[in-house]
């Protein structure tokens, strides 16, 4: 079985889907979490600068939804062919379009703003997002 070892911030974000991933199949993994703290210190040392980062017997891969991809099909979760595949996929990337929404809701710091920008990610991005969602979920007859 390879050695994997997956490195992100101590917190939820971006490494938590592999995170769940490991969990959903039982695989032992090493869950390096860096402080914030610590990453200018460590951000050279990483691939491409950013993090989550994924090691795989010494051998890394870094962004999230390549990680997620890439452990998704190791451990049978990646579609049962390349349909199955391609909706999947197909779902992580939904959340790309609302991301830069969230993002400016979780950067604003004035109290009134943010709260004006909540409202408006809800209401324009996340409802019609699961919205979307929901009728895929209908559409598959299955639940799933």
């Amino acid at each position: 079985m390879p050695h994997y070892k997956l490195t992100y911030f101590n917190l939820y974000g971006r490494g938590e889907t592999a995170r769940i991933l490991f969990h959903l199949a039982g695989v032992p993994y090493d869950d390096v979490r860096i402080e914030m703290e610590e990453w200018a210190g460590k951000k050279s040392d990483t691939r491409w600068g950013f993090l989550p980062e994924l090691e795989v017997d010494g051998k890394k891969v870094a962004q999230s939804k390549a990680i997620n991809l890439y452990l998704a099909k190791q451990f049978g979760f990646g579609g049962k062919d390349e349909w199955e595949t391609a909706r999947i996929v197909e779902f992580l990337l939904a959340f790309d379009d609302i991301g830069p929404m969230l993002y400016n809701v979780y950067v604003e710091q004035d109290p009134s703003k943010k709260a004006e920008l909540t409202e408006l990610t809800i209401d324009r991005g996340l409802k019609p997002l699961y919205n979307r969602f929901e009728k895929s979920l209908e559409e598959n007859g299955n639940g799933y």
